[in-house]
């Protein structure tokens, strides 16, 4: 049952992102990946879940403790994670460093929209500057309409430009932030990706810790196994 939910997946979430993003830019048309998607080896798995060259990346890529985290910005789990993995990167400095890629849900309408925000913001050198305004006021702009004004008055409070930033929401200059954020979904897919939000620490899934003690326990057994592994 669970093979066949993944193969539904695999055929129709590049479809999805592309039809719904057609509804708020119209006439941005682009080829769909072809499917179903071939095997991923061990191999190919474990260099998925390492830091890519698309990865927005707070710290160190090298850090003896990648957290790469999948992520629906209207998803408030994810919103309540977020002071937890402020207070991870106070706490550990450059021994950390986190990792966002994208995984909206379909049950969340905006939170495609929230993620085009946050790249198109990425554009212009604050993606992570609007991370936190999108998760810090998610209550502002979840499940609303009138989502596009909230994080246009982001974008100005940001000191982004605002007529540039329109654009990469909408028409053909958007079109290769929607493939962006595409190929995390298609990533998220391919290394069992299961909900929102999603952890792996140094390329291992870990069950959702419920607390930040619980994810620093994780990080020090982390550190202990690296530094036996140099000794």
């Amino acid at each position: 049952m669970m093979k066949s939910y993944r193969k539904i997946l695999i055929i129709f979430l590049p479809l999805f992102f592309f039809s719904y993003s057609s509804l708020r830019a119209s006439k941005n048309s682009e080829p769909v990946p072809p499917t179903p998607l071939p095997p991923l080896s061990p191999e190919g798995r474990l260099k998925l879940l390492k830091p890519l060259s698309i990865d927005w990346i707070q710290g160190d890529r090298n850090a003896p403790v990648v957290i790469i985290e999948y992520i629906d910005f209207e998803c408030p789990i994810c919103a309540a994670y977020y002071p937890i993995l402020q207070e991870l990167k106070r706490k550990y400095g450059d021994k950390l460093s986190w990792i966002i890629r994208h995984n909206p849900s379909i049950s969340h309408p905006e939170a495609f929209p929230a993620s085009m925000a946050a790249e198109a913001a990425g554009r212009q050198g604050k993606f992570w500057e609007m991370v936190n305004l999108l998760l810090t006021n998610q209550k502002e702009w979840s499940f609303k309409s009138s989502c596009t004004e909230a994080f246009l008055q982001y974008a100005k409070k940001l000191g982004l430009n605002e007529e540039q930033f329109k654009k990469d929401l909408q028409g053909v200059e958007g079109i290769p932030l929607r493939k962006r954020i595409l190929a995390d979904c298609l990533s998220a897919i391919r290394v069992g990706v299961d909900g929102n939000p999603n952890f792996f620490i140094n390329g291992e899934k870990i069950s959702n810790p419920s607390n930040l003690e619980e994810f620093s326990t994780l990080i020090e057994a982390e550190l202990i196994k690296r530094k036996s592994d140099k000794s």
